[in-house]
This record gives C-alpha cells, sequence and structure tokens, in this order.
C-alpha cells in the first residue's frame, strides 16, 4: 500500500463519491452509538451505500438485496423505532456481528485521550469525562458550574 495523505475536503469529496479504496480515520462520535450511527452504517466503509440509506433509498447506490449490509440497514429501521431497550439493545447487537462478521472497520487503537489542563484556582471541574461530539463536549461537563477560587 502507497500511502497518500490529502487534503481533508478532497478526502470528502473521494470518499462521499465512493473512489476511495481504503482510508484510515478515527472512530470517533462512538461514545453514544445512537446519537451518531453514521460510522457503524457506513459512512467510511460504504458510501454509497450509506447515501441511499440515508437520503431515504433515493440517492447512492443500494446494496445487493440479502447482503450482510442490506441487513445491517433493515436492523437499523427496527433501531430507530424500537421503544422497548433491550430490544433495541438486541437489535444493535446483531449490528456489531455483523461488523465482526465482515470486518468492514478494522480497529487499531481507541480514541486518543483529550488532555486537559486546569489551573489550580478553577474548580468544579469533573475528571474522568468522555469527550466526544454526541456529548456535546465540552458541555457534559457542565461548565456553567466551574468557577474561580480567589483565596
Amino acid at each position: 500500500m502507497l500511502l497518500k495523505p490529502i487534503e481533508r475536503s478532497l478526502f470528502d469529496v473521494r470518499y462521499t463519491s465512493g473512489e476511495m479504496q481504503i482510508a484510515a480515520w478515527s472512530f470517533d462520535r462512538n461514545s453514544l452509538i445512537l446519537a451518531d450511527p453514521s460510522v457503524l452504517l457506513g459512512k467510511y466503509f460504504a458510501p454509497l451505500s450509506y447515501n441511499w440509506y440515508t437520503s431515504g433509498r433515493k440517492g447512492g447506490e443500494a446494496p445487493e438485496e440479502g447482503s450482510d449490509l442490506w441487513e445491517l440497514y433493515e436492523l437499523y429501521d427496527k433501531v430507530k423505532v424500537e421503544v422497548d431497550g433491550k430490544k433495541r439493545d438486541e437489535y444493535m447487537k446483531q449490528i456489531i456481528e455483523l461488523h465482526k462478521k465482515n470486518l468492514w472497520i478494522v480497529g487499531t487503537v481507541g480514541a486518543g485521550p483529550a488532555l486537559m489542563v486546569v489551573k489550580n484556582n478553577f474548580r468544579n471541574v469533573p475528571e474522568g469525562l468522555i469527550w466526544d461530539d454526541p456529548l456535546r463536549s465540552p458541555k457534559n461537563l457542565r461548565p456553567e458550574q466551574f468557577f474561580f477560587k480567589t483565596r
């Protein structure tokens, strides 16, 4: 494999049009999968099918009917309307099983830590929280509760 770093907007154009054969990207947005399931639904590994699915089956290219990718979208259709948390979790487990079977995403390491440096007199900053877009970081830190200790 020949590595060729490219500018971000060019990468976006190429992967959304299905021109990329392989790409490296962080597996972000996975702290709350249901808040942004795009990575699990093929945004990077099947962009044309992902476009088909997210456009209401109008754009992009449909996956082969009966394929595992087709089944993934059928399962996620059930996830979106299921009100019973246990049943919804079961559908999500089936989606994960499809990922394990097909290796659509090859993991290497987890998301890197987002280190924060806080001055000693800046208080009420919680420790150990996750930084991720669906959590609306840094809102999940509750910054309205921060304060400076003056004495």
